[in-house]
This record gives C-alpha cells, sequence and structure tokens, in this order.
C-alpha cells in the first residue's frame, strides 16, 4: 500500500477518536465513572496511534523512493496498528456505550496487534539507509 493509503487511514482514524471524543464528552454523563474510565484509555490508545499511521506512511514514502528492503515490516506495521485500535479501542467503544459484551478476548488480541505494529516499526527503520549519506570524509562503500 502506498503512502498515500496510510495517510487517508490516519485521517480517517483521526476524525473517528474526534468523534469518539466528542460522544465520550458529551453521552457519557451519566454514565459510571468506571465506565468513562475505559472509555477515556479506549480513546487514549486511539489517538496515539494515529501519528503512528503518519510515521507509517512517511516510512512507506521513503521505502518506495529509496528501495528499501523493509517495506513488508512498514506495511504490517500499518495493518497491525488499525487492526489493533479496532479490537482494543473498537470494542472498549462498544462494551461502554452499549453495555454488550462479546464475550470474546478482543481488546487484549487487539493490544497484542499494537505492539506487533510497534515492533515491525522498529524492525523496519533497520532496513533504511542512512538518510544523511556518508559522513563527510567518509567513503561509500561501493567506492571501494
Amino acid at each position: 500500500m502506498s503512502y498515500r493509503f496510510w495517510v487517508f487511514a490516519a485521517a480517517a482514524l483521526g476524525m473517528l477518536g474526534v468523534l469518539a471524543g466528542s460522544v465520550g464528552a458529551h453521552a457519557l454523563l451519566g454514565y459510571p465513572p468506571e465506565a468513562k474510565r475505559v472509555f477515556d484509555t479506549a480513546l487514549r490508545y486511539h489517538i496515539m496511534h494515529v501519528p503512528a499511521l503518519l510515521a507509517v506512511a512517511w516510512l512507506a514514502s521513503l521505502d518506495a523512493r529509496r528501495k528499501a528492503g523493509s517495506g513488508w515490516l512498514t506495511q504490517i506495521a500499518g495493518v497491525a496498528f488499525i487492526a489493533g485500535v479496532a479490537l482494543f479501542s473498537g470494542v472498549l467503544y462498544l462494551r461502554t456505550v452499549s453495555g454488550l459484551s462479546i464475550g470474546l478476548p478482543l481488546p487484549p488480541i487487539g493490544g497484542l496487534m499494537l505492539i506487533i505494529g510497534w515492533v515491525a516499526m522498529a524492525l523496519a527503520a533497520f532496513g533504511l539507509p542512512d538518510l544523511r549519506g556518508p559522513a563527510q570524509g567518509e567513503r561509500n562503500q561501493s567506492d571501494d
């Protein structure tokens, strides 16, 4: 997927986060404090992964321009972030607002997906060539 897709995904996730924050601020006024706390946790994890997806977009653009071999890790990171937010935050939102419990451990699976996304992004960074180029006075290995 191109960097444009990841920028779009980050924008959509951000828009949904603002919408969820609005629901939390206005529709949950009569809810118990514990429900509000769970909703706020879901919102915090949701919003913090918007910049993470923008970082995925940036890495994807570098992968494309520099023909880096780590592009697949960047893609895994992006997919894992989206799946993680959907499973972790989405299920907690649903549980808080509707009281429904799905009966499956989806939030922990979502949390694991978020962790996988961060690990994949960290590993993708090692596949990128040095962005600065050779240091002054340093010879490029291909010059040998």
